[in-house]
């Protein structure tokens, strides 16, 4: 039998709202790369996974970086 009565699992902005700190590192990692960060990148970058992001990335703007290269 467990020892555990709950297990609490915080899904991204259920229990700490993290989307503005996300926020700034994209922001910042745009303008790294010369690019702006607009509404239309912010809104299908939102909900999405890391590696979803990443092929996205490499994708949308010809990026010739590894995925792991992206993703540090």
């Amino acid at each position: 039998m467990s020892k555990f009565k709950a297990i609490i699992f915080d899904m991204d902005g259920v229990l700490i709202d993290s989307e503005s700190h996300w926020l700034d590192v994209e922001k910042e990692f745009f303008g790294v790369h010369g690019l702006e960060f607009t509404k239309d990148i912010q809104s299908y970058m939102q909900g999405r996974s890391e590696s979803e992001t990443v092929v996205w990335l490499k994708r949308e703007f010809g990026w010739k970086d590894t995925l792991e290269e992206i993703t540090e």
